[in-house]
């Protein structure tokens, strides 16, 4: 009852707690550690007297805080992974009312935190590239993806390692790696190493099995083999290996151009004059051997012929007719094809297969004329016989 004399009074408080409360997490496209959760209520029934001015939403934990003047209200920045519950205050002009209830907890996801390059190794036409797993975002990754420079190819997996293919054998790449979840996918590690796919080089084209001229009679022969390189694969040939057995034993020549001087037979031994060879090859590289060539011509070892054996010239001083007798010499592997009969200073040569050579000319010989004779096979030229 108002007493005579009174004055009228209304007293002002804060509002009441708002009801209802309810958090949504909202993960997609956030990124790793910045998680979104939206908080909805229901307004308080009294606001104490003066108007709601807005509403201040904190976490528990960490006591993170959004502000807004309606429902919902985004809460941001939260950390991958955590759960979180909210409580909801309305604000007016006399203060902060007092506290919803909590919310049902709600884990904050993200993104995944980006994954830790490791090594990438190159194969054929191919690359294994290796990481370690960041933290998931709250979300379970799916798959993570490695990506080259250059050319951006891609290669996927649920772990590591990732395989990598259609690269170019021959060209370097290196390699970052994502991860992806429900809500997106992460930033990229860093770069990996540089790796260079390769395989073995292509087989060599084969050319000609040739004895080396001009070997010594009497000294060990060699031998020399034409090719023509193919592909290396994407890593440089190295070497070449050649067989003379067949593809049995291979034995590494020295050089990497053609033709290769071959020293030895592939098991070691020495070439064996007047035997026939032939020869496979295989390219080298640091991946392994090409597969072999097809095999080479065949044809025999060979030094140059003994020289003329027995041998005589007749002739006298002021005759212009000179004649040489002698015997065939050793072949020294290789089928004589020739033998040459020459002079000085009175010059002449003359070529035939056999016993004798005659030389008949129209210039006095002089005291001091001097012959040679030689054998000739594929090998080269004998010394003199004379």
């Amino acid at each position: 009852m108002k007493l005579p004399g009174s004055i009228a009074s209304s007293k002002r408080d804060k509002p009441n707690a708002p009801t209802a409360a309810s958090a949504t997490n909202v993960g997609t496209g956030r990124a790793y550690n910045n998680g979104r959760i939206d908080v909805t209520f229901t307004a308080p029934a009294y606001d104490g007297g003066e108007a709601i001015t807005g509403y201040i939403v904190t976490s528990t934990p960490s006591s993170i805080t959004a502000t807004g003047t309606a429902s919902p209200i985004s809460v941001t920045g939260l950390a991958s992974g955590v759960s979180y519950t909210f409580t909801v205050s309305a604000i007016n002009s006399v203060g902060t009312g007092t506290p919803s209830s909590a919310t049902t907890a709600v884990t904050a996801t993200t993104i995944p935190q980006a994954p830790t390059i490791g090594t990438a190794t190159g194969a054929n036409a191919t690359a294994s590239v290796t990481f370690t797993a960041g933290a998931t975002g709250g979300a379970a990754v799916s798959t993570f993806t490695a990506t080259s420079t250059p050319s951006s190819i891609t290669g996927s997996a649920a772990s590591s390692p990732i395989t990598v293919s259609g690269l170019t054998n021959g060209t370097g790449y290196t390699f970052t790696v994502t991860a992806t979840n429900t809500n997106g996918t992460s930033l990229a590690s860093a770069a990996s190493n540089s790796t260079i796919p390769a395989t073995v080089p292509v087989a060599p084209t084969i050319g000609t099995l040739s004895p080396t001229l001009n070997v010594a009679f009497g000294s060990t022969p060699t031998m020399s083999i034409a090719f023509t390189a193919n592909g290396d694969g994407g890593a440089a040939i190295t070497s070449y290996k050649y067989s003379t057995d067949g593809g049995t034993n291979y034995l590494t020549a020295s050089g990497t151009t053609s033709p290769l001087t071959l020293p030895t037979q592939s098991t070691g031994s020495v070439f064996v004059a007047g035997t026939s060879y032939s020869v496979l090859l295989k390219a080298v590289n640091s991946v392994g051997d090409s597969s072999a060539s097809s095999a080479s011509n065949s044809t025999n070892a060979c030094t140059v012929p003994q020289a003329p054996q027995s041998a005589s010239v007749s002739w006298t001083v002021g005759g212009t007719t000179a004649t040489a007798t002698f015997t065939p010499g050793n072949s020294g592997g290789s089928t004589i094809t020739s033998f040459v009969f020459t002079g000085f200073p009175i010059g002449f040569s003359v070529t035939g297969a056999s016993s004798p050579l005659t030389f008949n000319g129209l210039t006095a010989f002089p005291s001091n004329q001097t012959f040679s004779l030689y054998a000739i096979n594929a090998c080269g030229q004998s010394q003199s016989g004379v």
